[in-house]
């Protein structure tokens, strides 16, 4: 993420790079989303975008609805907005279980973690390549229906090209935080 948020430095953006624990790592939940509250209640006053990229897109979207006011608009871009069909669907070699502590513990868990089933505070954006291969267009369209999020397609774009400084999908990601 670093060329990514040098570029929007370069265009005159005050960019802070948010790390968590992540599974294996100390990490999981309830740990992950603590490290995401404590970063943005570290910074102070509300970004203006809250910008999430996959596991963090999951993460950005649960702040936008945990949080009386995590940003004035979050952005999740190729994000796991839906854990419940994640889990389904097994993405990551089991990535979600793992995350909320085993399969016994995905259904308890679900409802305080799986942004598909808090309502968000804030404006949600999602942008998704519809070439992902990670995390499936699905999951984006399926938030995208329920709370009401604006959905941008990046056609033939995979998981990761909205962050390569040079190449379109960058383009409409930039545009719309411009849009703040």
């Amino acid at each position: 993420m670093t060329p990514f948020a040098a570029a929007l430095a370069g265009h005159g953006f005050a960019v802070e790079l948010v790390e968590y624990r992540r599974v294996g790592g100390g990490g999981g939940w309830p740990a992950t989303a603590e490290d995401v509250d404590a970063a943005l209640t570290h910074l102070g006053g509300p970004p203006h975008v809250l910008l999430g990229h996959s596991a963090g897109g999951q993460l950005a979207l649960w702040a936008a609805a945990r949080r009386e006011r995590a940003a004035d608009r979050v952005i999740g871009v190729g994000a796991v907005a839906d854990l419940a069909r994640a889990h389904d669907l097994r993405l990551g070699d089991d990535a979600v279980a793992a995350f909320l502590g085993g399969h016994a513990e995905v259904a308890a868990r679900l409802p305080e973690a799986d942004p598909m089933r808090l309502l968000p505070r804030v404006p949600v954006e999602l942008v998704h390549g519809t070439a992902d291969l990670d995390v499936p267009v699905e999951l984006s369209r399926r938030y995208a229906s329920d709370w009401g999020a604006r959905l941008h397609l990046l056609p033939g774009a995979g998981h990761f090209a909205p962050f390569h400084p040079h190449r379109p999908p960058f383009g409409v990601l930039l545009d719309m935080i411009r849009r703040v």
